[in-house]
Order: structure tokens, then C-alpha cells, then sequence
């Protein structure tokens, strides 16, 4: 009597199976808590050095155009974030193309944002009563306009991770829900902003890129890898407890602890920032 190669070896009996389940998840199991706090980390010190230490030697540039200086700060800005995020992600995507892509996305999200300045500061010097009856005076870009600024970025970023993921194409849902975020969060801190004297206004600089990297995290821990599959990785995604990104419940209280914690340091800058504002204008 013989017996099936495949009783022997669970590997062999799902590595010729096309379906979902018979890849491993992305970011184990085991690993996704490490991996949302390193992230999210990653993402708000990078984008800080982005926002607050690069402009320096940029003062000391002489570039008059601002079409060049959005590129070199999207060049900069996107390559110090991409760079800090695959710090973590080189385990799961092991390419540097990650650190291209963002660098490329944000380059263009900044000649972006120059162009649609440009074009309403000649608005409002050609007409002011019609530029304020049409933009309210709010140089803020249109939302339809800041969700088609991140095609770019999102395009770039899907030529890497299609490499590496299981259906890529629903990393679509990421950059849009990040940028829908950051807008939805700046207008309700703006109102808020413009009545009371709430530490969120220090805070943004944390909150913005923070919230940006718990959307991204938890939807890397969404997606199967296209690499082999592991006996660990199989007994893992077979435990009773253990559904694998079926079970979304454990994703979203850790999704949900990492926000408190982000929330829990945000608060303790903000407070920090009014004390010390509050210390220059007594001085």
C-alpha cells in the first residue's frame, strides 16, 4: 500500500494550490505587534526630520522657484519616510525601491500642491471678490483633487509591492484612506484651533504622520506574501485562536492600543508646547 507524498508533507499538499490560504501572512502572527509599533514609530520620527530638520540647510539654497523647491523638498521628504519605513518593512520587502517610490509619490504630490497655490494666489490677485466667493479665501486643495494627488504615489508603491504581496491591487484602499484622514483630521483641528487653545495644534505634527502610519501598518498585516509557506507559518495560521487576517478582532485592538498610545504622547506634546508658549509670552 502506498501513500500520498502529500500526507507526509503539509507544504506539498497547498504549495501547488493557488488559493489565498495556502500563502503565509505577510507579517506573522507573532510579529504584528512589533511590527504596527516600529512602524507607526518609524513614520512619525522620519516625517518630523523631514518637516523640521531638512527646511534648515534648504534656507541656505538660494532657489527662487517654487516649482524647484517643492521638488527637492518632496525629494527629500519622501526618501527620509521611505527610507525610515523600510527600516522596518526590508524583513517582509526586502528592496530599497520602497525608498524610490516614496520618494517619486511625494515629489509629485509637492509640484502638485505648488501648481494649485500658484494657480489661486493668480486667482485671487486677478479677481479677489470672485476668488473669495469661489475658494473662500482657503488655499486648501479640493478633496477629489488631494485623492487624485496620491494616484502617483500609489502607482509607484503597487509596482513594489506586487512583488511581494497577494493581491497588491487592494493596496488602492491605503493611500486614499490615509489621505481622507489627514484632510477630514486637519479641518476638524482647524476648528477647533480657531475656539479654544487645545494642545492639538502642537500635537498635528505627531497625530498627521502617526494616524498615516497605523493605516499603512494594519493593512500590511491585511495581506498573504507571495513567498513559499513555512510548516511554523501553517501551524500558526491553524490554530483555533489563530485565523490568520480572517480574525480581524485582535488587528483592531491593536490597531486601537496603538492609537491610545499615539493619542498619549500626542497629549504630552501638545501640553508641553502651551507651557512653553505660554513661558515666552510671560518672558
Amino acid at each position: 500500500m502506498t501513500s500520498d507524498p502529500s500526507d507526509l508533507n503539509p507544504i506539498a499538499a497547498t504549495s501547488d494550490s493557488p488559493g489565498d490560504g495556502t500563502r503565509p501572512l505577510l507579517i506573522e502572527l507573532s510579529s504584528r505587534r512589533r511590527f504596527v509599533l516600529g512602524y507607526v514609530a518609524v513614520t512619525i520620527i522620519s516625517w518630523l526630520i523631514a518637516r523640521y530638520l531638512w527646511p534648515l540647510p534648504l534656507r541656505a539654497i538660494p532657489l527662487s522657484d517654487d516649482m524647484v523647491k517643492g521638488l527637492v523638498q518632496g525629494l527629500l521628504t519622501g526618501a527620509t519616510v521611505g527610507l525610515g519605513q523600510w527600516l522596518v518593512l526590508r524583513r517582509y520587502i526586502p528592496t530599497w525601491h520602497w525608498i524610490a517610490a516614496n520618494a517619486l509619490g511625494q515629489i509629485v504630490i509637492n509640484l502638485g500642491n505648488e501648481l494649485w497655490t500658484n494657480y489661486l494666489i493668480a486667482q485671487s490677485q486677478k479677481d479677489p471678490t470672485a476668488f473669495l466667493e469661489t475658494f473662500g479665501g482657503n488655499y486648501a486643495m479640493p478633496l477629489p483633487l488631494a485623492i487624485a494627488g496620491t494616484l502617483p504615489l500609489l502607482f509607484f508603491q503597487w509596482l513594489v509591492l506586487r512583488r511581494y504581496l497577494q493581491r497588491a491591487y487592494a493596496w488602492v484602499l491605503t493611500p486614499f484612506a490615509v489621505t481622507l484622514l489627514s484632510i477630514v483630521f486637519y479641518i476638524f483641528t482647524g476648528l477647533l484651533g480657531s475656539k479654544t487653545n487645545l494642545p492639538i495644534r502642537f500635537a498635528t505634527p505627531i497625530l498627521i504622520p502617526g494616524l498615516g502610519g497605523i493605516v499603512q501598518a494594519i493593512a500590511f498585516c491585511l495581506f498573504r506574501s507571495k513567498r513559499g509557506v513555512s510548516l511554523s507559518e501553517l501551524a500558526e495560521d491553524a490554530r483555533p485562536n489563530g485565523k490568520g487576517n480572517r480574525d480581524l478582532l485582535p488587528l483592531l485592538r491593536l490597531a486601537l492600543i496603538t492609537l491610545l498610545i499615539l493619542a498619549g504622547i500626542a497629549a504630552l506634546v501638545g501640553s508641553a508646547g502651551i507651557i512653553i508658549e505660554k513661558i515666552q509670552l510671560r518672558s
